[in-house]
């Protein structure tokens, strides 16, 4: 003994024949073989036998170190790849005596060799006399490493201040704490350890369940939550037998848990155990959490600064600002890097200097269109909840379809394979950029049938991480469907190997890159959901940001449907290095492609005859005035001598049964009732209504704003149809939110397009017997492309509706309970007053100059209405440009009858390539342009 400290026994084993030795330290003796895993390895050359003792003095005052002393033991030589690597040992101890050992094969030996340790071939952990565990990287056979910076962390180290002649240092750095030499030696011995457990993990493979628990029902529950209890350790295992990987683990789970092959986070409440250090050597071990939750629908959650956000690029930036916050200066409460050091820190662990920086945490998000922004501000990767499902509306978030038609003001046809792509394209683009990581989850709202293809094409496509989520109501994955994924996800692997994760990134050769800004959540009316930008609201270059985000959209369908591999991206002036074809979008909604065709394709075409007009036309029950000079201001003199609707009686209730008539819930005209009358002129149509309520509840956005007090004018402007023709309607909402007055458009009768209308003017006032008051001012022109001095029928339908708090209650209803040939169902016909000469164009015309979708299985066709004061000869001029250059071009000979005329052109676009295109229409007549309209067309298959 030497300053009352153990030296070495060196003598531990004499053996001549063994081929394994160790240097015994100063405080034990570990004696293991080491076996030769995986790979056999070549015969190892005598061990040198040099090792060095270390004490370790605290960094922190007034704290022991973690551990007492430390031995580095040099062990025998091996080749690997032709070239000499060497083995060592570090023999751990603490003052009560526990014990622990890493073996390493690698390139240089610590404190012995600079820049150590180099490569690490095989590393291997003994905790006490526990069997060793060998961690094993799947993708290269190599050593695992453990997550929290081995080489500086972990392994003992020098600088070269604390360096001073050859060999061992007198002094060094380790696990954050001094190191100083007191005893070295050439004379140790190498000692056999027991043949190790291999855990081979692959990080490429994160397969995370979130929640060890199931449920008890064993089946989807559409309404209510389920009954969970907690998994046992064998229903556990079993999923970890299908690939489940990751997970939480409490003390008792740990025990088991460190000895499979899963990576496992650890909480460290002031109930938990910790074993320190020893924790930091387990490869498995990753931190205490394992995501970041949902930055981007925290700051929509903000209102305050949301809704003050004006342009795209500030919603962008401020969501990069919030996630640089996170990542790198955290406030209390947060889920962040350096959560492991602070619970470490407030169990009593003495961490000394080193860090702990947990910095692969993925973000676990809602909105894949955001990732590029969240990850431009920090974050390892990112992983989307999977809610996906294709045109229904079940669960949150649900019908993808219908969220996007919006755009188009169109139906559009998308397979589930096409919704799956277009959501991991954003998520593998943002990744891309950033050399970051990408992933998917599935949540109880996926669809069923769709998830086993969620998730394998997510592998196929290189995520790395494959979540499941559990608990919470619908989100809760049921147990049977998780069990069924992993086992079709492990077959899928099986049968189908895939190449490393860098070339699946780098392998999409075209990018469809966004301006900076947009990145549109399709569920949304508004962008970045600021009450400041209605989708349809312009941007700085003055075209409405739908029309942005519908380019881009039209761009990745065409992509999707032509099976062409995409990344959706950002511009932020960076090099698109790897993408052989760039599709950018500009903040004009312009589109520019560097595969642009040189000349452009012929669409041929022709007008077809004119419509007959319907014979015998439903009899007008309404007719609605003009009028000039009105002013939205809730000043309801102005409408003393207008003809009222009155409604307040039990049959206008909205779905009111005669059979049934107690069925819906109303008390009488205190409960609900309402006033309404119409005009129009040249520019409006004009509603003015009068609304008694015992309770006034609206309900903003995202929640549709029928579901509160609001009120919904129909109006059908196509009552010339024949009777078995589908019925298509403009639909206008308009509430008094607390955050403004808001108007909003309806496009069809499925609600496919809800566009906030900037344009149109509102009222909503108290009235003087606390009624309240609506005045509303529609543009003609966001309701029909018919020009206005056209228009002489229509039908309406108007509504009031009703919440008192307690959700939807219904409405009263003006419309029609009979079926009338060539209005839509439900809405009474009316007459317009004629447009006064000062509101007529002589020889005027208008082209159809709603966005058109064109289709693939018959002609796109355009509609021209004109009227001449006599017979004219004219063409219609029709070209489709891509960044400035025309892509395709056709015209269209016309015969303009005198009067009012309505004709369509069917065009034949089968030639023209999938893309987002900008159309421009001119009607000419001899040398003169007639009419011209701008806007946008897609064609997506």
């Amino acid at each position: 003994m030497q300053d009352g400290r153990r030296t070495p026994e060196h003598a531990v084993n004499n053996s001549k024949d063994r081929r394994c030795y160790l240097v015994a330290t100063g405080t034990m003796v570990c004696c293991t073989a080491l076996a030769l895993l995986a790979v056999q390895a070549p015969a190892a050359e005598k061990p040198s036998g040099n090792w060095a003792c270390y004490d370790l003095t605290s960094s922190t005052e007034h704290k022991a170190p973690p551990l007492s002393q430390i031995t580095v033991s040099l062990g025998p030589s091996e080749q690997v790849a032709a070239k000499k690597r060497c083995w060592w040992q570090m023999d751990c101890v603490k003052d009560s005596g526990e014990r622990f050992a890493i073996r390493v094969l690698s390139d240089k030996v610590p404190l012995a060799s600079a820049d150590a340790p180099g490569t690490v071939y095989r590393y291997i952990l003994r905790e006490g006399d526990a069997q060793p565990i060998e961690y094993i990287d799947a993708r290269s056979g190599r050593a695992l490493l453990p997550k929290f910076d081995f080489a500086h962390n972990l392994v003992p180290r020098t600088e070269p201040l604390l360096k001073s002649g050859t060999g061992f240092p007198a002094t060094g750095l380790y696990l954050g704490h001094i190191i100083t030499l007191f005893q070295k030696g050439t004379d140790g011995q190498w000692q056999e350890w027991p043949a190790p457990l291999p855990l081979k993990l692959n990080l490429d493979e994160i397969e995370f369940c979130y929640g060890l628990a199931k449920d008890t029902e064993g089946h989807y529950v559409s309404e209510g939550d389920y009954t969970y209890v907690p998994l046992t350790q064998e229903e556990i295992g079993e999923m970890v037998d299908l690939g489940l990987n990751a997970f939480w683990v409490d003390d008792k789970l740990e025990e088991w848990a460190i000895r499979k092959p899963v990576f496992y986070y650890k909480q460290f409440s002031e109930q938990a155990a910790v074993k320190y250090p020893e924790i930091l050597y387990r490869s498995t071990f990753r931190g205490v959490v394992p995501f970041i939750d949902e930055p981007e629908c925290h700051i929509l959650s903000d209102r305050r600064d949301i809704d003050r956000v004006r342009l795209p690029e500030q919603g962008a930036r401020l969501l990069t600002s919030r996630l640089e916050e996170i990542w790198n200066r955290p406030k209390p409460g947060e889920w962040r890097r350096g959560l492991l050091r602070e619970q470490l820190l407030a169990k009593g662990v003495n961490l000394g200097t080193i860090t702990l920086d947990d910095d692969d945490h993925p973000i676990w998000m809602t909105m894949a269109e955001t990732a590029f922004y969240q990850l431009q501000g920090g974050a390892a990767g990112v992983v989307q909840e999977g809610r996906y499902r294709v045109s229904d509306s079940v669960g949150e978030f649900g019908d993808y379809v219908g969220a996007c038609e919006k755009f188009f003001n169109a139906r559009i046809d998308l397979s589930a394979r096409d919704v799956l792509v277009l959501n991991y394209a954003w998520l593998r683009g943002a990744a891309r950029a950033f050399d970051k990581s990408w992933g998917m989850s599935i949540y109880g709202q996926c669809d069923p049938e769709i998830a086993p293809e969620a998730m394998t094409l997510a592998y196929d496509m290189g995520a790395r991480y494959i979540w499941l989520w559990t608990y919470d109501h619908q989100h809760h994955l049921p147990q049977f469907k998780k069990l069924e994924l992993l086992k079709h996800l492990q077959e899928h692997k099986a049968n189908h190997p895939r190449a490393p994760l860098d070339k699946l990134l780098c392998a999409p050769r075209t990018a469809i890159v966004l301006p900076y800004g947009y990145g549109h959540f399709p569920w949304f009316d508004r962008i970045w959901d600021s009450v400041k930008m209605p989708i349809n609201s312009l941007n700085r270059a003055g075209v409405p940001h739908r029309e942005v985000v519908a380019a881009a959209l039209a761009e990745g369908i065409a992509c999707a449907k032509a099976g062409e591999d995409f990344d959706f991206t950002v511009d932020v002036g960076q090099p698109f290095k790897g993408y052989t074809r760039v599709v950018k979008i500009g903040y004009d909604a312009s589109v520019t492609d560097s595969r642009q065709r040189p000349k452009p394709v012929a669409l041929p075409g022709k007008f077809g005859p004119a419509a007959a007009p319907l014979a015998n036309p439903a009899k007008p029950l309404l007719h609605i005035p003009y009028r000039t000079g009105i002013s939205i201001d809730g000043n309801m003199s102005k409408w003393s001598n207008a003809e009222w609707v009155i409604l307040d009686k039990k049959e206008q209730l909205e779905g009111y049964d005669p059979a049934k008539p107690d069925q819906i819930s109303w008390n009488g005209p205190d409960d609900l009732s309402a006033r309404v009358t119409f005009a129009r002129d040249g520019k409006y149509l004009y509603v003015a209504a009068e609304v008694r309520d015992d309770v006034f509840h609206p309900h903003p956005p995202p929640k549709e704003l029928h579901t509160g007090d609001s009120v919904d004018v129909a109006l059908d402007l196509h009552t010339d149809r024949a009777g078995g023709e589908v019925a298509t309607f403009a639909q206008v909402l308009a509430a008094a939110l607390p955050q403004g007055n808001t108007v909003e458009l309806v496009g069809n009768a499925e609600g496919r397009r809800r566009l906030i209308l900037t344009d149109a003017k509102m009222s909503a006032t108290r009235g003087e017997r606390g009624n309240m008051v609506y005045e509303l001012a529609i543009p003609w022109k966001q309701l029909t492309s018919i020009p206005p001095q056209m228009l002489d029928r229509c039908a309406i339908r108007f509504r009031v509706h009703d919440n008192d708090g307690g959700g939807l209650k219904g409405g009263l209803e003006y419309g029609s309970r009979e079926k009338l040939d060539g209005v839509a169902e439900g809405f009474v016909p009316c007459s317009l007053a004629p447009l006064p000469a000062q509101d007529r164009l002589a020889n005027g015309a208008t082209i159809n100059d709603r966005d058109y979708l064109i289709p693939t299985g018959r002609k796109w066709q355009l509609a021209v209405d004109t009227e001449f004061a006599q017979a004219t000869p004219a063409r219609l001029e029709v070209t489709l440009e891509r960044g400035g250059h025309a892509a395709a071009a056709g015209s269209y000979p016309l015969a303009i009858p005198s009067g009012r005329s309505r004709a369509t052109v069917s065009i034949d676009a089968k030639t023209l390539e999938p893309g987002a295109y900008t159309c421009r229409a001119k009607l000419v007549a001899g040398d003169k342009a007639i009419a011209g309209t701008t806007f946008p067309a897609y064609k997506l298959k």
